[in-house]
C-alpha cells in the first residue's frame, strides 16, 4: 500500500484499523491517537497513521514495508462488511445483538465511538444505523482472527433466532396504542421494564424498549410468565377498545394526501392515528362553527 493510497483511502474502518494496529504496536515517537474527537475522521486518521510511519520508520523504502505489513493484516482480523447482511435491514436483529454486547457481555475491549452509554437503565433509543454502527465497531476493534469472529457473530445470530421463538409482542401489526398498552403491563411486573429503560414517551421509542426487554432482559420462564398473563388481559383490553367504536382500517388516500398527511405528523410529532384523529376533529369543529 503506497503513501498515495493512504492519504486517498475512504474505507474508515480500515483506517481505524491502521490505526489501532500501530498502537498495538507502540512504537516510539506516536502519540495516543484522539478517538474521542476523530473517531469519524477520515483525514485525522490518514494524516496520523503517515506521521506514524515515517517518524519511525529509517528510509522511505522501510515505510512501504510497515505500510504494506499493515495492510495485508487488515484481511486476517477484519470481517468482511457482507457478514454483516443478515442484521443490517433488521431493527430488532440489531437491537437484540448489540444490548448482547453493551449490556451483557463482559467487554473489556474499547469500543471506537463516541458513545457514552454504559450498562445500567437504558435512557436514549438509537437508529437502527446507529446501532449496526455499534455491533461492526465491536467486532473491528477486537483483537481476533477473522475465523474467530466468524464463530462469534454466528453464535450471537444461533442466539437471535432462539430469542425468536416466543410471541413477538411488538409486532409492527400492533398500532400506537396497543403499544401503549404494552408498556404500562410491562411497567407493571415485578423485574418490568422500567427497571431496564427509562420511561419513553414516544410510541416508537417504546416499540423498540418493549422488543429489547422481551428479547434480552427476560429468561425463557420469565416470557413465559408473562405471555401467560398477558394474554388475557391483552384480550379484555381489546374488547374494550372494540366497545368505544369500531376502526377504519386499511383507508386508501391519494398520493397528494398521503404526502400532507406525512407532512402534519413530522410538524406536530404525533403519530399517524393521532394525526389523523386530530384532522378529523378540526374539521368536525370547522363544521359547526
Amino acid at each position: 500500500m503506497s503513501y498515495d493510497n493512504l492519504m486517498k483511502e475512504k474505507d474508515i474502518r480500515k483506517c481505524r484499523f491502521f490505526v489501532r494496529y500501530i498502537e498495538r504496536q507502540r512504537w516510539h515517537n506516536t502519540d495516543d491517537f484522539d478517538w474521542r474527537n476523530n473517531a469519524d475522521n477520515l483525514e485525522a486518521m490518514r494524516l496520523w497513521v503517515r506521521d506514524a510511519i515515517y517518524y519511525s520508520g529509517k528510509n522511505k523504502s522501510e515505510d512501504i514495508d510497515k505500510y504494506d505489513d499493515i495492510d495485508s493484516r487488515y484481511k486476517e482480523y477484519i470481517l468482511p462488511i457482507e457478514e454483516f447482511d443478515w442484521i443490517k435491514n433488521d431493527l430488532r436483529a440489531c437491537y437484540y445483538i448489540y444490548l448482547e454486547i453493551k449490556h451483557h457481555k463482559d467487554n473489556s475491549e474499547r469500543i471506537i465511538t463516541n458513545s457514552t452509554e454504559n450498562k445500567g437503565v437504558i435512557n436514549i433509543i438509537r437508529s437502527k444505523e446507529y446501532y449496526l454502527n455499534e455491533i461492526i465497531c465491536y467486532f473491528d476493534v477486537r483483537h481476533l482472527s477473522v475465523f474467530d469472529k466468524k464463530l462469534e457473530i454466528d453464535t450471537f445470530h444461533k442466539k437471535y433466532i432462539e430469542s425468536q421463538k416466543y410471541k413477538n409482542i411488538s409486532h409492527d401489526d400492533y398500532d400506537d396504542e396497543d403499544i401503549n398498552y404494552l408498556w404500562g403491563f410491562s411497567s407493571k411486573r415485578i423485574n418490568g421494564i422500567l427497571d431496564f429503560f427509562s420511561d419513553f414517551k414516544e410510541t416508537k421509542d417504546r416499540r423498540v424498549a418493549l422488543m429489547g426487554y422481551f428479547d434480552s432482559f427476560l429468561n425463557d420462564h420469565e416470557k413465559e410468565n408473562f405471555l401467560l398473563k398477558l394474554k388475557p388481559n391483552f384480550a379484555n383490553y381489546k374488547n374494550r377498545k372494540k366497545k368505544r367504536g369500531g376502526q377504519v382500517k386499511n383507508i386508501e388516500i391519494s398520493f397528494d394526501a398521503n404526502n400532507k398527511l406525512e407532512l402534519i405528523m413530522k410538524k406536530r410529532g404525533m403519530s399517524k392515528k393521532a394525526t389523523i384523529d386530530f384532522i378529523i376533529s378540526q374539521a368536525y369543529e370547522s363544521m359547526l362553527s
